[in-house]
């Protein structure tokens, strides 16, 4: 296993973590010590628009200031997770490297390929949460709810992205967020060296079918390295 691509994953797939976690720039600045941010209510409107994110797929599209990109594929309903690891503007069928994870019961596959080196690698291990939402787009804009509610996120105003009226909210460290204006479901977010794009996706046979990474015929299997641990399933609140 090269170390160019596990630094390239440490770098940019680290944004991704970002969205897909849950980790929103104004819980990562919070001190471990402060009290937990109280849950707020989603207003009885815009809950039943969340609801209708039930099972989608999200597809997170992370750049850093390291010249490449991750995309990741996050499934709820199959508890399996894709990222792919590419040069800034390379296409999907050209990535650096690629990793997978599936939760079954307490339990967590993951698989490591190297598209450089030509190998491939995997281990089990403990799942680090026993309960994934079925509905991630709700669980995140929980959060954000919860952030606006507390003072922790504060809202700039309107403003459009991809086409479509988002609601833009400030945090720390200077970061920024931009949401759907009923729901707060998150659709993009942006740092000083990094920003990621949210997308959500309906559960088509295709997009169910970018969750699964398939090692190449030829690769070569190579023992785990146990320095290097992906985490595409965060912990769970």
């Amino acid at each position: 296993m090269s170390i160019r691509p596990l630094l390239a994953m440490a770098a940019v797939g680290a944004v991704a973590g970002f969205v897909a976690g849950g980790c929103f720039l104004w819980l990562a600045a919070r001190d471990a010590s402060a009290e937990p941010v109280a849950r707020a209510p989603v207003p009885a409107e815009a809950q039943a628009a969340v609801d209708a994110y039930a099972g989608h797929i999200e597809h997170v599209i992370a750049r850093g200031d390291t010249g490449e990109r991750s995309e990741t594929w996050l499934d709820p309903v199959t508890r399996r997770g894709r990222e792919l690891i590419l040069r800034f503007n390379a296409p999907l069928t050209r990535p650096l490297a690629g990793v997978a994870t599936v939760q079954v019961g307490d339990v967590e596959e993951t698989y490591y390929v190297d598209y450089a080196d030509l190998t491939w690698t995997s281990r089990s291990h403990a799942a680090p949460c026993s309960l994934l939402p079925a509905n991630l787009a709700t669980a995140l804009a929980q959060q954000v709810w919860s952030g606006v509610a507390s003072g922790e996120l504060t809202i700039a105003g309107h403003s459009t992205l991809r086409g479509r009226d988002v609601l833009e909210l400030h945090g720390t460290p200077r970061g920024r967020e931009w949401v759907d204006p009923l729901t707060y479901v998150p659709l993009r977010t942006q740092f000083a060296f990094s920003s990621a794009e949210t997308y959500w996706l309906q559960r088509t046979p295709r997009n169910i079918a970018k969750t699964a990474l398939r090692v190449p015929a030829g690769f070569k299997h190579v023992r785990w390295d146990a320095a290097y641990s992906p985490v595409l399933f965060p912990g769970c609140s």
